[in-house]
């Protein structure tokens, strides 16, 4: 048996494509993709900012299902997080600071749930998991034109760090997927 997944809210993306493979009745095999962007801009005053993020994550997972049709779900799995992020600040007065941060982020993954499993047609999966991070983001990059002193750039740096450490962290998830067994 052979399918196919789409999945939302998975354990490092927003929507995920996975392929699936059945070498027994009760094991299934996954390789999938999974996508998140985002981008923010805001106003204030006279500083404008935009940030955008991209995380990329592919992510081989083992699913044991020890009973039929209606089933518990058992989940475990290795992957890894591309991460990329961007954000420029400017105001009036010439003053701007440029920020970016990429990475891979290696990430292993747990969870347990429902499935609803044919050997063929419809298949449905709730899971609820665990992300661990195995290792944390890349040295981040800052520059910086105008008037900023020294105490100034190295705060700016920390704090945005601090902001973008926050991917590499361990942290719950939901996951919806749907898809089709052939």
């Amino acid at each position: 048996m052979f399918g196919l997944d789409l999945g939302l809210l998975g354990p490092a993306s927003l929507f995920s494509v996975s392929g699936v493979v059945r070498p027994r009745k009760n094991v299934e095999a996954i390789v999938g993709l999974g996508l998140n962007s985002a981008e923010q801009s805001q106003n204030e005053g006279s500083v404008s900012a935009t940030a955008a993020a991209s995380i990329n994550t592919f992510l081989v997972r083992g699913r044991y299902l020890p009973m039929g049709r209606h089933s518990l779900l058992l989940e475990a799995g290795l992957g890894v997080s591309a991460t990329t992020l961007n954000a420029t600040g400017t105001d009036t007065s010439g003053n701007s600071l440029t920020y970016s941060r990429a990475g891979m982020i290696p990430i292993a993954v747990g969870g347990v749930g429902y499935a609803l499993r044919a050997y063929g047609g419809f298949r449905l999966s709730v899971l609820a998991g665990w992300r661990e991070a195995l290792a944390g983001m890349d040295d981040s990059t800052v520059s910086f034109t105008g008037q900023f002193d020294e105490d100034d750039k190295i705060k700016a740096k920390k704090d945005l760090d601090e902001i973008t450490d926050g991917l590499a962290q361990s942290s719950v998830y939901l996951e919806l997927s749907v898809g089709w067994a052939f």
